[in-house]
C-alpha cells in the first residue's frame, strides 16, 4: 500500500503465484484475487501481489 492508494494496474503483468518454487498460472486464484481487491481498487484494475505456496506433490 502506497499511501492511501493500492497500486493496481490494468493488466495481471503484477500478479505473480509460485508453487513448489514454480512459476505457475491459475484462472481460480486469479479470480479470487480479483474478489479481494475490487472493493479497494475497483473493477477492471489488478493489484500487485506474489505468492509463494507450497504444497506436497500428491496434493496437487
Amino acid at each position: 500500500m502506497f499511501g492511501n492508494t493500492l497500486a493496481a494496474e490494468d493488466t495481471r503483468k503484477n500478479q505473480i503465484v509460485f508453487l513448489n518454487k514454480r512459476n505457475i498460472k491459475d484462472r481460480m486464484l486469479e479470480k479470487s484475487a480479483d474478489q479481494a481487491f475490487v472493493a479497494s481498487i475497483g473493477i477492471g484494475k489488478h493489484g500487485f501481489y506474489i505468492l509463494n505456496l507450497s504444497l506436497p506433490a500428491n496434493r496437487i
